[in-house]
């Protein structure tokens, strides 16, 4: 069940927006001292991922729609595509906890649990992708025979 191409490009690119925004104010707020307008850079960035995360939460209902539903009945990458699906979810748990949980606890564990899984994400994604294509190819022992 391959995306179509331009389903795929629409991904790729929110998900490299998002997490290029992430890490941008992760450096903002981390190390302001390395540049000297980190607050400028933060605010920017956390609008830019704000923005970016409500265009992937479309794009996730169609990949759910489209892709998700019939790999899952023909078995195919289901331990690599769960994972992605749970980090997605997770992300926009803490997303939301973020912007809506109080104390400052509460924001430092929602904080730690949403960019960790996030500056995972590319990984998780290539390792889905790989594990796609693998599972498209004939394998080794069928081009023997």
């Amino acid at each position: 069940m391959r995306l179509t191409l331009n389903l795929r490009l629409w991904l790729y690119a929110c998900a490299a927006l998002l997490w290029a925004s992430g890490t941008a104010w992760l450096f903002a707020h981390y190390f302001p001292s390395a540049r000297p307008h980190s607050d400028g850079l933060a605010s920017t960035s956390m609008k830019i991922h704000g923005g970016a995360a409500m265009l992937l939460l479309v794009l996730a209902g169609a990949v759910v729609a489209l892709h998700a539903r019939g790999a899952w009945r023909e078995r195919k990458n289901r331990v690599s595509g769960l994972v992605i699906a749970t980090v997605l979810i997770g992300l926009a748990v803490t997303g939301y906890l973020l912007y809506y949980a109080g104390g400052e606890t509460a924001r430092a564990l929602a904080s730690a649990g949403h960019w960790l899984p996030g500056l995972a994400l590319p990984v998780i994604g290539t390792w889905h992708g790989i594990a796609g294509r693998r599972s498209r190819q004939p394998s080794a022992r069928m081009k023997i025979l």
